[in-house]
């Protein structure tokens, strides 16, 4: 473990972080993996949280310019091991979790390797909040029982994922235009694994790698995840775009034909105001595709 560093970005979520820390050094006190928080211009006690473990080997650093990809451009610019993890803020851990996560990277042709994550609800989980939607919470991937390749459209999740560093750096690392910037919940900074997967690199999904996700309340909400699947769409045509122009190949696009857009004013009144109701997920397909259709036209802007 002594080839790891560990990297937590962190956003205002100083509470958060700590549960995070202190799940990890419970588990972990004398690993010998380094952990760097990048600390990525919060304005809460998030620097007080780190020098509480700076007793154990935390490093923080300060990346004043807001977003995922830039905190985690800084981190890896920051840091030198040759295996890159990176976890999310709101995570706990399961034993084992760091062994089975970079215990592929046996293989020298193994690029990325991601783990599972597994949901805990700050509230019971409505009764709407079924399997389909809950990849937009970045749980239950569930790919296989196994250790393997991912296969297909599958992907992996960015709160639970290690990078061999010399993979990361030949794909260009995290595309700055892209994952989240402070509460805006556009994503896709993981479109990297796509680059690296076209490089040739195997890119594997461990079950056996799992940490706790936790959800907060304000997030079971339909409203919140109307919003999550509008910006989805937008990252959906942003990646594209991004792909072609490092792949030079076509990616999967949406057909204009088959996109479901609000025709008519009591559409645009359900899209604004979503219900759980038996029209729900047509609606939320139709907020999908027309987050997807407003930047593929130029309707939002870079």
């Amino acid at each position: 473990m002594d080839k790891v560093s560990i990297l937590i970005c962190t956003y205002n979520r100083a509470e958060s972080l700590k549960r995070t820390l202190d799940s990890f050094y419970a588990l972990y006190l004398q690993s010998g993996a380094e952990i760097v928080v990048i600390d990525n211009n919060s304005t809460d006690h998030t620097s007080a949280v780190c020098a509480e473990f700076e007793k154990y080997g935390a490093r923080r650093v300060f990346q004043p310019v807001v977003g995922l990809s830039q905190a985690r451009n800084w981190g890896l610019a920051h840091t030198t091991r040759p295996i890159v993890v990176f976890i999310d803020d709101d995570v706990t851990f399961r034993p084992k979790w760091l062994e089975n996560l970079i215990a592929p990277f046996k293989d020298k042709k193994t690029g990325v390797v991601g783990g599972e994550l597994l949901p805990v609800w700050k509230k019971p989980k409505p009764d709407w909040l079924v399997k389909p939607w809950l990849h937009y919470y970045s749980v239950l991937l569930q790919w296989s029982s196994q250790p393997r390749e991912i296969r297909g459209r599958e992907w992996l999740c960015e709160g639970n994922i290690a990078f061999r560093r010399d993979a990361l750096s030949q794909s260009g690392n995290f595309p700055v235009h892209l994952g989240r910037v402070g509460p805006v919940l556009l994503s896709g900074e993981g479109v990297v694994v796509d680059v690296i997967r076209h490089q040739g690199w195997r890119v594997i999904f461990t079950p056996c790698s799992i940490v706790d996700h936790h959800i907060s309340a304000n997030r079971m909400e339909p409203a919140w995840l109307a919003r999550r699947i509008f910006w989805q769409g937008i990252t959906q045509s942003l990646m594209e775009q991004y792909l072609y122009e490092k792949n030079r190949c076509d990616s999967t696009c949406s057909r204009w034909c088959d996109l479901q857009l609000p025709a008519d004013m009591k559409t645009w009144a359900a899209l604004l105001n979503p219900q759980a109701d038996d029209q729900f997920e047509y609606r939320m397909r139709q907020i999908y595709d027309l987050g997807y259709a407003m930047q593929k036209t130029g309707l939002i802007g870079n």
